[in-house]
């Protein structure tokens, strides 16, 4: 139907506060979690990496648990036209989350 917005997302999304770490070649830093479904993220930092970079994070959750993912980097806010940026920040696809992962994300989805 012409003029009725669409949604990509397939998957379930969780907004979300999570801290994390991220590396890539171009970039190292720190962000949080805004949103995470079971195969993306999406991370509010000021250090932003290039798309189709591939990506290491590492989502601090509480009690000191660390887990770490791998992804590739799908979109940056840079590439966004400039009324559009308001925060600053990337999304990520992830590459076959570990159990560990989808586990933590099943946490996120009840709490």
């Amino acid at each position: 139907m012409a003029g009725t917005p669409t949604c990509r997302r397939k998957l379930r999304r969780r907004r979300t506060r999570v801290p994390v770490r991220f590396q890539t070649s171009s970039a190292n830093g720190r962000g949080r979690i805004s949103n995470i479904s079971r195969l993306g993220l999406f991370v509010l930092a000021d250090d932003l990496p290039q798309p189709r970079e591939p990506i290491q994070v590492w989502l601090e959750l509480a009690e000191d648990r660390c887990i770490e993912v791998s992804g590739s980097v799908r979109w940056t806010t840079d590439q966004l036209p400039p009324k559009q940026q308001t925060v600053r920040g990337f999304g990520v696809e992830l590459v076959e989350p570990s159990p560990e992962f989808l586990a933590a994300f099943e946490e996120l989805m009840l709490s």
